[in-house]
């Protein structure tokens, strides 16, 4: 196992550990965040969202608890999605803390029948995720397993757990859907979906457990985007790798290709049952007119010998003017049958194989196009990997201080805030045998002043202890002597 992989599933472990009793179920939110990568060298690429542009990136897969702790960071190459290897990172999960995972909940990026029919396949885990909007058009879409509740929290919104109206056409559809109701229109504001029954799971809390992303997970990216710089490259060293995306692009060229080839073959097999059906039509046209001619023929040999003989000719003469008529009828009905065949169905077939042909000639020069041999480089993320693991640490680490030593004002605090505040502020330490006193630099605000001085006092209500056994003590310098600076130096 590398040294990276090692880091990350202690860590991983030791927070699940220190966090939850054993025995406990582990609700996760997942998501991925995409960090930049600025260079001209060809890499796997990936949709970077704050910049909303395709560029080469180092795809960062973020594991969050309930409580937004951050759990794991995984670092992969850009191009790789987030429903590849959601079942796989539960699995890790599980193997790493040794508790079983109850509830993943992730954003659009896992909404995939696939996927869903995975986690109901393993009747242990179950995903929570949200369904596109062009994927229902309305309530009508969905009949309701349970009655509307009204959010307590907003009003005017309803929510109701729900299944497909029309189950024939979603016979392989293991989810449950949970629906958001604007009450004034009637519109849908939301669908989530889950495999997990409704009754194990009911709208309200689904609608709440979802909506906890923001708090739970993409703020806490967010804060470490700014606090913990997790948007740096740490380690530039490449290696050389198969072209995915050439060989992605000549993949998706072939299909093309082969769309236009099967097009081409339908268009043919059109034409040739055309022609068959030409050549029915002109066998069954000669045989009928050859018969026509045929008793035409008998009946004027019958009339010349009537008028040889001075016999009555009138009955034989209508014969013939009837035969006669026919066989124009049957021409001139034959024509118009070719005539319409040509113009309506073979013209346009053979107009379309003339535009299939060039589609196909140009497409297969498409894919000729792709060169699959031009080199393509992955970073070697080994550095980067344990960056992340401290990133998410330091971003912890603040969440737990905050909790434990802030005061009300500033249980808020972000992280970039509090490296200016409080981490990172200028000071004085004047280590003794037994005790290591530290005095922060006055403040310029009063209230950052009294809110340092109720952290403070917090702090040293712990009675803190470095490795050596020494108390830590923090004090504030007192507010007057930031005022003196300022008279001084104005």
């Amino acid at each position: 196992m590398s040294t990276r992989r090692q880091v990350a599933e202690a860590l991983c472990a030791r927070i699940v550990q220190a966090r939850y009793p054993a025995g406990t179920p582990l609700r996760l939110y997942l998501d991925g965040h995409e960090k930049p990568h600025w260079t001209a060298q060809t890499m796997p690429c990936g949709r970077v969202a704050m910049l909303d542009r395709m560029m080469p990136c180092t795809h960062q897969m973020v594991v969050n608890d309930a409580q937004g702790c951050v759990l794991l960071i995984l670092d992969r190459p850009g191009d790789y999605h987030l429903s590849r290897e959601l079942l796989h990172l539960d699995r890790t999960v599980e193997r790493i803390t040794g508790r079983q995972v109850g509830l993943v909940i992730a954003d659009r990026e896992a909404n995939s029948l696939a996927l869903a029919q995975a986690y109901a396949e393993s009747e242990q885990r179950h995903l929570l995720t949200m369904l596109d909007a062009n994927q229902y058009h309305g309530v009508g879409d969905f009949t309701l397993l349970s009655d509307w509740t009204e959010v307590s929290e907003q009003a005017g919104e309803s929510v109701a757990a729900a299944t497909w109206a029309d189950e024939t056409a979603h016979p392989d559809d293991p989810r449950r859907f949970y629906l958001v109701r604007d009450d004034a229109t009637g519109a849908l504001q939301a669908v989530y979906t889950s495999t997990m029954g409704v009754d194990r799971l009911e709208a309200l809390e689904a609608r709440t457990a979802y909506r906890r992303r923001w708090a739970c997970q993409e703020n806490v990216i967010k804060e470490m985007v700014n606090g913990a710089n997790l948007n740096a490259n740490y380690g530039y060293q490449q290696r050389a790798v198969s072209n995915r995306k050439a060989l992605r692009q000549q993949a998706e060229r072939q299909q093309q290709v082969a769309v236009t080839e099967r097009q081409l073959a339908t268009n043919q097999n059109r034409l040739t049952d055309q022609h068959q059906r030409q050549e029915t039509r002109t066998t069954r046209y000669t045989r009928r007119r050859s018969e026509l001619e045929e008793r035409l023929t008998a009946r004027q040999t019958e009339l010349a010998h009537r008028q040889a003989a001075g016999q009555p000719v009138h009955r034989l003469t209508r014969q013939i003017a009837r035969l006669e008529q026919r066989q124009q009828a049957l021409n001139a009905d034959y024509e118009q049958r070719l005539q319409r065949i040509r113009c309506q169905t073979i013209r346009p077939l053979l107009e379309r194989r003339a535009a299939l042909e060039v589609e196909l000639a140009r497409r297969q020069a498409a894919v000729a196009a792709v060169d699959v041999n031009r080199p393509m480089f992955e970073r070697d993320l080994e550095k980067d990997q344990i960056m992340a693991d401290w990133q998410g640490l330091l971003t912890n680490l603040h969440h737990w201080s905050r909790e434990h030593y802030f005061p009300s004002a500033w249980q808020g605090l972000q992280l970039e805030t509090a490296i200016q505040l409080i981490y990172q502020k200028p000071g004085r330490v004047a280590p003794t045998a037994e005790r290591v006193e530290i005095t922060l630099r006055a403040y310029a605000y009063r209230r950052d002043q009294e809110a340092a001085e109720a952290a403070c006092t917090q702090f040293n209500a712990r009675q803190v202890r470095d490795p050596a056994g020494r108390l830590i003590q923090i004090t504030v310098a007192p507010f007057e002597h930031s005022i003196r600076r300022l008279r001084q130096f104005y």
